[in-house]
């Protein structure tokens, strides 16, 4: 679910010639901001389900605690990776809004 907003985030596009309607930028600018707050939402209930795991793991369970211990690295991982694209964008929208600002 987190790769998924992550990917539709970055589909995000603004164009690279800063000449976009107001209209379309605010559009733009809330899908981002939803956007952001599902992958925030997604990506600490995702950690907080593997802390979960990993607390109620016991000597008889099934799963093995090497295992969680692997799968919370790997989402550890994986969110910081997406963290990582998420802070690109919303550079990009910066900019973008900056220089929008400066040319209105």
């Amino acid at each position: 679910m987190v790769n998924v907003m992550a990917e539709k985030f970055h589909i995000i596009d603004f164009p690279e010639d800063n000449h976009i309607d107001p209209k379309e930028f605010s559009k733009i600018a809330k899908n981002a901001a939803e956007l952001t707050e599902d992958y925030s939402l997604h990506s600490n209930l995702d950690a907080l389900n593997t802390l979960v795991l990993i607390a109620e793991d016991t000597p008889g369970s099934s799963v093995k605690a090497s295992d969680l211990v692997r799968q919370s690295s790997s989402i550890a991982d994986d969110t910081l990776d997406q963290t990582c694209l998420m802070i690109d964008e919303v550079k990009r929208f910066k900019t973008l809004s900056a220089d929008i600002v400066k040319h209105s």
